[in-house]
C-alpha cells in the first residue's frame, strides 16, 4: 500500500466533487448531532456509499445520505462496534490500547456499513466480515498509519477557529471508503453471504 498516494487521491477526490461532498458530510454531520446519533447510522452509511459512487467513478446523488431504509442494521452495526469500543475506553490501562485501536475503529465501522448497505448483510455478520476484511490484510501497520493520518487531516480544521473542521471532517470518511473498495476489490472473504436470521 502506498501510503502517500492513497491518500493523495482521497484528497483528489474530495476537492474535485468538493461542493456535493461537502454539502452531504456537513448535513449528515449536522443532523447526527443533533439527534444526538440516532440517526448516524443511515446518515454516515448514506454518505459511505455516496463516496464509493464518486470512487468508482459514477455520478452520485445527494440524496444517497438519507439511507433510511437502512435505518435499524446501519444503527446496530454501530452500536456494535462503538459501545464495547467506549466502555474499554473508560477502563484504566485498557484504555491505551483502545486508543492505539482507533484507526483500526474507525475503518471497521465504515467497511461494515459499506457491506450493510451493500450486501445487505445483517449487522453482526457485517461487523464480522468488515473485521475479516481489516485482518485478512497482508500490510496491517500501514493501514493503521493510513487510517490515522486520514484522522488527522479529518480533524484538522479545527485550527481555523473550530469551524474548518466542517470542510475537513468529510476526508475521514473518503479515505475509509478508498480502503474499503481496496480491501474488498482485493479479498478472498465471502462478502456476498447474507445472513437471514434476525
Amino acid at each position: 500500500m502506498d501510503i502517500g498516494k492513497s491518500i493523495q487521491k482521497s484528497l483528489d477526490l474530495y476537492f474535485k466533487n468538493f461542493g456535493p461532498l461537502f454539502l452531504a458530510g456537513l448535513i449528515a454531520g449536522l443532523l447526527s448531532s443533533i439527534t444526538f446519533g440516532i440517526l448516524a447510522g443511515p446518515l454516515m452509511a448514506g454518505f459511505v456509499v455516496l463516496c464509493l459512487k464518486y470512487i468508482r467513478g459514477g455520478k452520485g446523488d445527494f440524496n444517497e445520505i438519507f439511507a433510511f431504509n437502512k435505518f435499524v442494521p446501519t444503527l446496530l452495526a454501530l452500536l456494535i462496534v462503538f459501545i464495547p469500543y467506549m466502555i474499554l475506553s473508560f477502563i484504566p490501562v485498557v484504555n491505551i490500547l483502545v486508543g492505539l485501536l482507533g484507526p483500526f475503529v474507525s475503518l471497521l465501522v465504515v467497511c461494515a456499513l459499506a457491506l450493510v448497505m451493500e450486501k445487505d448483510a445483517q449487522p453482526m455478520d457485517a461487523v464480522k466480515q468488515a473485521f475479516e476484511l481489516i485482518k485478512g490484510s497482508n500490510n496491517l501497520p500501514m493501514i493503521w498509519v493510513y487510517c490515522f493520518v486520514m484522522g488527522i487531516l479529518s480533524g484538522i480544521g479545527i485550527i481555523a477557529c473550530g469551524i474548518g473542521i466542517l470542510a475537513t471532517m468529510p476526508i475521514g470518511t473518503i479515505g475509509m471508503a478508498m480502503l474499503y473498495e481496496e480491501l474488498s476489490s482485493g479479498s478472498t472473504i465471502d462478502t456476498t453471504a447474507v445472513n437471514t436470521g434476525a
